[in-house]
């Protein structure tokens, strides 16, 4: 299938660099998620609305370790981003991320 759009990021901008943390505004911000944010990512799994939206389970820390190194290989990869959003003490509260088709 042809592309209608061009590509608005040339390949290689992103694996050229770290993947930036974000603030959006005096009290969100987004970063890359971190180990340290393991736990909250498997009580975020456990969620029923959450299980609910996703086709995948996260059960263990071993899992969620995993899951964040498989977001930072998807910045590296190009093939996405993830960015958790944290409060101002820096704990979890969600997660933003875009995908591309590549």
């Amino acid at each position: 299938m042809p592309r209608t759009v061009d590509p608005v990021v040339a390949l290689g901008t992103m694996a050229s660099v770290p993947q930036p943390t974000l603030a959006v505004d005096d009290e969100l911000t987004l970063r890359p998620f971190r180990r340290r944010d393991a736990p909250d990512v498997v009580a975020a799994f456990d969620d029923p609305a959450i299980q609910r939206w996703h086709s995948y389970r996260v059960d263990s820390l071993t899992e969620a370790y995993e899951w964040i190194g498989r977001s930072h290989l998807s910045w590296l990869r190009e093939q996405g981003a993830h960015w958790a959003i944290v409060g101002p003490d820096d704990r979890l509260t969600g997660r933003v991320a875009m995908y591309t088709d590549l």
